[in-house]
C-alpha cells in the first residue's frame, strides 16, 4: 500500500466518524449494543470482505509465493502464484508488471493466468536463460484492477539447467522479513538452484519445524509465540544452504487484537488503554511512537493511557503506532506504522417513561417518552419483549450532547384488540441501549350482546331469561322491564347477572324485558324479550249420551296438556291419565271422552306440565 493512505485516512476520518452511527441502523438494526472502557464495543465497517478502514494495516502482513520455486530450461513447469495476507480474501483481480490479468508472459515459454480471487496459475516450457525472473504482482478488492485499495509484492521464479553434473545448492531467493498481526495468516517462502534439485526444510530459531517440507511456510492464525528468526534450509547431495528472514508479531493499538479493522467506540469520561507492542527475538530492540490523527503526542512507549477528561468526544479520531526494530546491526523493522479507530460519545438515557394506556378500537396509541443526551442513531418498539413493531432513527448524531433532552414518541394508529399486551422503548447507539420500563396497552374487544328469547307461559311457571355477552371481562349486568330497571324481591331474582328469573311467574309479570351490560368499554342494551304470563285455562264439561266433552279457548299454542280422571277423588285410586296432547295453533282445546269408568260418578281434570 502506498505511504500517502495514512494521510488521506487523517483527513477523511472526521467525516467517516460522523455518519458511522447512522449506517448502524440499516446494517443492524436490532442489536442492542453495550460497551465498557476495558471492552470497547467495535462495529467494522465493511464493504464486502474488507474493512474500509483498514486495509492498509492488514497488507504489511502480506505475501506472494510460488511454488515449486524453480523450472527447468526444457522441461514442462506447472506452479501456482499465491497471494497471502489479512485480506486475501477480498482481492478481485491482479496484475503482473502492470499488466491486467487474463495472462502474461512473464519469461520465454512461460505464461501466469489468472484465476480468480488470490492466486494465479504459471505453465510452459521455460526456453531462455538460467537465473530468476522476478515476478511482481499487484492486487486490488475491485474489478479489472481499477479503483478500491491495492497491494504490491514481489517474489522471484528461478530458471535451472536441466542435466549437467552435479551443482551445490545456491539461494536464490531469499525469505522476506515480515511484520504480521496477531491473528493474521503468515507466507514466508523462498527458492535455490542445484542439481539434483533441493529439498527444502524450514527451521524457528534452532528448532525444525515438522512438515515444513516445502519452499514456502504457512503459519495460519500466527500469535506473538511464532514471532522469531526462521531459517530456509536447501540441501542435496551436493551439500545444504540457508537464508533466514525475521517474522515480527504486532499487536496493534486498540483494546482488541484486530482493531485496525474496526472503528472502537468507548463510554466518553472513563480512563482508557490503548495497548499496542512487536516483539521478534530476545535480543531485538523495539521502539514505540504515538500519533493521533497524524501528529505526535510524545509517548514512546507500548501503552497510551488517556484520562477520563482526556477521553471525550472531540478526542475521536485515527491513533497510530509507529514501530522500530533492530537486533545487532539489523534493521528488522523500518518505521512500520500500524492504526485503529476511536470514537469516544455517551450512552442513551429515559429521563421520562412513556405510560400506560387503556384505548378503544380504532384509537391511536402515543408511546411518549424523553431521552436524555445527543447521541441516538435508532429507537425501537417492541411488543411482549421479541415482537419489533416500530423502528426510528432518531435526532443528527451529535457526540458531544450529554445533557440536552428530546421529547420523541412512537404511534400505532387505528389498534385493534390484537395490539393488546406490554411493551418496550429501546434506545440504542454505539456506547450503551437503554430500555423503558414494561407499557401496558390494552385494546378491550368490542362489547355485544344475545338477544333474550321471549317467552309465554301460564301463570305459577318458573320463568328465566338469559344473555351472552361479548367483548373483554369483567362485565356488570342490569335487567330493565319496560325501561325501568328491576330490583332482587318477590318473585323476581338475578337482576345484576346474565340470567334473570321469575319464579314463580304471575299474570303481572308480562311485559318487555332488556338487560344493559357494561365492561371498561361501554355499555351495551340487549334487544326486547317479550314475556307473556296467561291464566291456567278454566274448562267447560258438557255431557252429551256415552261422551263427556272438555272445552277450553285458552291454551296456549305448542304447549302439552294431560287430561285425567278419577271415580273417586277421597280414594287411593288416584288420577288416570286420559290423553297427552298439544295445544294447536288456535290455542282451543276439545276432549270427548267415550270410554266407561264403571261408575256413576266421574272427575275430570287437566295438567300443564
Amino acid at each position: 500500500m502506498n505511504s500517502n493512505t495514512n494521510r488521506r485516512l487523517s483527513i477523511t476520518l472526521a467525516g467517516v466518524l460522523s455518519v458511522m452511527p447512522m449506517v448502524r441502523s440499516v446494517m443492524i438494526p436490532a442489536v442492542q449494543l453495550a460497551a465498557s472502557p476495558t471492552a470497547a464495543v467495535v462495529f467494522r465497517w465493511a464493504v464486502g470482505a474488507v474493512a474500509l478502514l483498514g486495509f492498509d494495516a492488514v497488507s504489511k502482513a502480506s505475501s506472494i509465493a510460488i511454488s515449486p520455486p524453480s523450472a527447468t530450461i526444457g522441461v514442462a513447469y506447472a506452479g501456482s502464484l499465491t497471494y497471502s495476507g489479512g485480506h486475501a480474501g477480498a482481492v478481485q483481480s491482479m496484475s503482473i508488471s502492470n499488466h491486467c490479468l487474463g495472462s502474461f508472459s512473464i519469461a520465454p515459454g512461460l505464461t501466469v493466468t489468472y484465476n480468480g480471487g488470490n492466486t494465479a496459475s504459471v505453465t510452459g516450457t521455460p526456453t531462455g536463460s538460467i537465473g530468476t525472473v522476478p515476478i511482481t504482482a499487484t492486487v486490488t478488492d475491485g474489478s479489472a484492477c481499477s479503483g478500491g485499495l491495492s497491494d504490491t509484492r514481489s517474489t522471484s521464479l528461478i530458471i535451472q539447467n536441466s542435466g549437467g553434473g552435479p551443482v551445490v545448492p545456491s539461494i536464490l531467493v531469499s525469505p522476506q522479513s515480515t511484520v504480521a498481526q496477531i491473528g493474521s495468516d503468515v507466507v514466508l517462502s523462498g527458492g535455490a538452484s542445484g542439481n539434483p534439485a533441493p529439498a527444502y526444510f524450514w527451521q524457528q530459531g534452532l528448532t525444525a519445524i515438522p512438515r515444513a517440507t516445502n519452499n514456502t511456510l504457512l503459519i495460519p492464525s500466527a500469535q506473538l509465540t511464532n514471532s522469531g528468526i526462521y531459517s530456509l534450509y536447501a540441501s542435496n547431495s551436493q551439500g545444504k544452504v540457508s537464508a533466514a528472514c525475521y517474522l515480527t508479531m504486532a499487536i496493534t493499538p486498540g483494546s482488541n487484537s484486530l482493531s485496525q479493522q474496526y472503528t472502537n467506540y468507548p463510554l466518553a469520561g472513563q480512563a482508557i488503554t490503548m495497548y499496542s507492542l512487536i516483539t521478534n527475538v530476545p535480543t531485538g530492540v523495539n521502539s514505540y511512537s504515538w500519533q493521533f490523527n497524524s501528529v505526535s503526542i510524545g509517548v514512546t512507549t507500548s501503552n497510551l493511557s488517556l484520562t477520563a477528561a482526556q477521553a471525550v468526544p472531540a478526542k475521536s479520531g485515527i491513533y497510530a503506532v509507529t514501530f522500530n526494530s533492530t537486533v545487532g546491526g539489523n534493521t528488522v523493522v523500518n518505521n512500520q506504522q500500524y492504526i485503529s479507530y476511536w470514537d469516544f460519545g455517551y450512552a442513551p438515557a429515559l429521563s421520562q417513561q412513556p405510560t400506560n394506556q387503556t384505548l378503544g378500537a380504532g384509537s391511536n396509541a402515543i408511546f411518549a417518552f424523553t431521552l436524555q443526551g445527543g447521541n441516538y442513531p435508532t429507537a425501537f418498539l417492541y411488543q411482549n419483549v421479541t415482537n419489533l413493531v416500530a423502528e426510528t432513527n432518531l435526532p443528527a448524531y451529535n457526540p458531544s450532547l450529554g445533557a440536552a433532552t428530546t421529547n420523541l414518541s412512537f404511534t400505532i394508529s387505528n389498534v385493534t384488540p390484537a395490539n393488546t399486551g406490554n411493551y418496550t422503548v429501546v434506545v440504542t447507539n454505539f456506547w450503551g441501549s437503554a430500555t423503558s420500563s414494561n407499557i401496558t396497552l390494552s385494546v378491550p374487544s368490542p362489547l355485544s350482546v344475545s338477544a333474550p328469547a321471549g317467552q309465554t307461559n301460564y301463570a305459577g311457571r318458573d320463568v328465566s331469561l338469559g344473555v351472552t355477552p361479548s367483548g373483554t371481562s369483567p362485565f356488570s349486568y342490569q335487567w330493565q322491564k319496560g325501561g325501568v330497571n328491576l330490583a332482587n324481591g318477590g318473585d323476581v331474582s338475578g337482576v345484576f347477572t346474565n340470567i334473570l328469573s321469575i319464579a314463580p311467574a304471575a299474570t303481572a309479570d308480562s311485559g318487555n324485558y332488556q338487560v344493559v351490560v357494561t365492561n371498561n368499554s361501554g355499555s351495551v342494551t340487549s334487544s326486547v324479550a317479550v314475556v307473556s304470563i296467561l291464566p291456567v285455562p278454566r274448562f267447560a264439561l258438557a255431557l252429551e249420551p256415552g261422551a263427556a266433552i272438555l272445552n277450553s279457548p285458552n291454551g296456549i299454542p305448542g304447549s302439552e296438556y294431560i287430561v285425567q280422571a278419577s271415580t273417586n277423588l277421597a280414594g287411593s285410586g288416584g288420577w288416570i291419565p286420559l290423553t297427552t296432547n298439544t295445544v294447536p295453533s288456535d290455542g282451543s282445546i276439545t276432549f270427548t271422552n267415550t270410554a266407561s269408568l264403571n261408575s256413576e260418578d266421574v272427575f275430570y281434570r287437566v295438567e300443564f306440565p
